[in-house]
């Protein structure tokens, strides 16, 4: 920590949760949770996790191939399938965000506020947008799992076979923008749903609640019952690896939940303590309820990433074999 000088009037802190990165790291979270998970998951799913599962002893060749294949597939659809629904959204929320007035009710200002000058800085606000925005990953898990089913054979013959050649071909990413009509059009519709007068109440009830581990939670149980059901009725599956394939993902999302409430219980304090350091450090910053909201929502993301991509895969694989050859 540095301090520029003590005879100023207000003291400067250049910790940590001060840094440029950072900051900009909270803001992308607060702003977009989903993207930021799925970009988490991305990394995770398409490195470590797979590593983890080939370095399982006393299990099959193909049953740890077949769990690299829906881990590898699973991370890059959930990434451009979120990247392409959330991009709309935010862009939305964000001009809400600019001028409420012109999108929002003036009772429902009031009433969001929750007894703050700033819409921007009001708890209930922050739960209610970012239902939107962490919403979104229930947009992604049909479609996410009707292609990953789809996709494991592809990975498998491609990618896990080291026969086949690599696929060099580089596919070009286009930054997708959304302006004019139909934006404006999903802006008014966002602000007509956070004028419902129910939304508001839930919204201020549970301002306190620990939501994006709920959220994440929740999308983690409907996205793995999503997936077993396209598995089961995939035909292009092998019958035999099927019941390995829906006891791994049962396992790996029950153990990763359960994990990630007792991990995220333990370290309460510790969470407090950390975003009083983010208010000490970013105290005149006009984006410091961004900073706390974007850490609120890294601390489930980061505790259920690292506990189902690094811990929960080899237990899985492991149980997923024995269960099924008892």
């Amino acid at each position: 920590m540095k301090v520029n000088s003590e005879k100023e009037k207000h003291i400067s802190f250049n910790g940590f949760w001060g840094q440029k990165c950072v900051k900009k790291t909270l803001k992308f979270a607060s702003n977009n949770g989903a993207l930021f998970a799925a970009s988490t998951t991305l990394a995770l799913s398409t490195g470590i996790r797979p590593l983890v599962i080939l370095a399982t002893p006393n299990t099959k060749k193909e049953n740890k191939e077949i769990a690299c294949a829906k881990s590898i597939i699973s991370g890059f659809l959930e990434f451009l399938i979120t990247l392409a629904i959330s991009a709309p959204i935010v862009a939305s929320l964000k001009k809400i965000d600019k001028n409420p007035q012109k999108y929002l009710k003036q009772e429902s200002i009031e009433k969001l506020s929750d007894g703050l000058n700033n819409l921007k800085n009001s708890k209930a606000y922050s739960l209610a947008t970012q239902l939107f925005k962490l919403g979104v990953s229930f947009a992604v898990v049909i479609p996410k799992s009707i292609l990953t089913a789809t996709g494991i054979p592809y990975v498998l013959d491609n990618i896990m076979n080291k026969n086949k050649k690599q696929n060099k071909t580089k596919k070009k990413t286009q930054n997708l923008t959304f302006q004019g009509k139909n934006n404006d059009i999903i802006t008014k519709s966002l602000g007509k749903i956070l004028d419902n007068k129910t939304l508001q109440e839930f919204s201020l009830k549970n301002k306190d609640s620990n939501f994006p581990m709920h959220i994440f939670a929740l999308k983690d149980i409907f996205a793995t019952t999503a997936f077993i059901y396209q598995a089961n009725k995939n035909s292009k599956i092998n019958e035999e690896q099927k019941p390995f394939l829906v006891k791994n993902s049962i396992i790996s999302t029950s153990l990763s939940i359960l994990s990630s409430y007792t991990i995220d219980k333990i370290t309460d304090k510790k969470s407090e303590k950390i975003i009083n350091l983010i208010k000490k450090e970013n105290y005149n910053d006009k984006n410091l309820y961004k900073y706390i909201e974007g850490f609120k929502i890294i601390k489930p993301i980061t505790i259920l990433a690292l506990v189902y991509y690094t811990i929960i895969p080899s237990l899985s694989t492991f149980f997923a074999q024995n269960s099924k050859e008892k």
